[in-house]
């Protein structure tokens, strides 16, 4: 077994503490909040496995296709399961910074559209995280630096979304399950096409970008999709509470069958 370097041990060390603190204040915010005397079962029970089943999807594309260094190493299982771990974390403090909060808005609220809105935001995360540990390279930065992109890629979607539509409003206070079904489709078609974009075999700084830029274009369309959709289906006078499942789920549904469409596409033609 070779010897970790100072960067990688640095790394371990620092994403074991941050996801451990993500994970006791994520499930412990659960347990306290699920004892107010509101039924909060609807928003407790997708919040409560969302983690985990980010994480698990994490490990089982770590142990299936990552760098055989890394797949056969422990100590490297661990370093990417608790950076996938941060990811998360991350990508639920910026959907916070755009005005829905896991806490506030889906827990304390019982609001299930913040709540679906979370999950999408875990589940793009971890697939942008989960696909940029595909293929081989010489160092752990040859998979975290394209997660960055990928993650910074994925915010940018999510950005563009909230600030030309009224989604956060119309999740965080209108409790519209419908646009938190299709932001949530949205982060997670977003998620899946940037994590094969940051896939592959390392061979350069520069084919990985070039490659990043050409299979990750298809986010825009999903981002303009979203916005067109959330224009005109967004909760209006004559129509209080669109259907959460023709509005909302369908959308996103439609939106991530396409992702991976695009996906097994991208590694027909590879």
């Amino acid at each position: 077994m070779e010897e970790m370097s100072d960067d990688e041990v640095f790394v371990l060390a620092a994403s074991a503490i941050g996801c451990l603190v993500f994970g006791w204040r994520w499930y412990g915010g659960l347990l306290r909040v699920q004892h107010l005397g509101r039924d909060r079962s609807a928003v407790w029970t997708p919040l409560a496995i969302s983690p985990i089943l980010c994480l698990a999807s994490v490990l089982a594309v770590i142990c299936a296709a990552a760098d055989p260094v890394v797949r056969n190493d422990v100590r490297y299982i661990m370093l990417f399961v608790f950076s996938g771990g941060v990811y998360l974390a991350a990508a639920t403090f910026g959907l916070a910074c755009l005005g829905i909060s896991a806490r506030d808005d889906a827990l304390e609220n019982c609001n299930t559209a913040a709540a679906w809105a979370v999950c999408g935001a875990q589940a793009g995360a971890a697939a942008c995280f989960a696909g940029s540990n595909v293929g081989v390279g010489p160092t752990i930065w040859t998979t975290l630096i394209p997660a960055f992109f990928a993650g910074m890629t994925l915010i940018v979607a999510v950005f563009l979304v909230a600030v030309l539509t009224s989604l956060s409003d119309d999740v965080a206070i209108d409790r519209d399950v419908a646009s938190g079904l299709r932001m949530a489709g949205c982060m997670a078609a977003c998620g899946l096409v940037l994590g094969r974009a940051a896939a592959g075999d390392f061979e350069s700084w520069r084919s990985t970008f070039i490659d990043f830029a050409k299979m990750s274009w298809p986010v825009g369309g999903f981002v303009a999709a979203t916005i067109m959709l959330q224009v005109k289906f967004c909760p209006n006078p004559r129509v209080l509470n669109p259907s959460p499942w023709t509005f909302g789920a369908l959308p996103a549904a439609g939106m991530i069958a396409l992702a991976i469409g695009l996906i097994f596409a991208y590694t027909l033609d590879a």
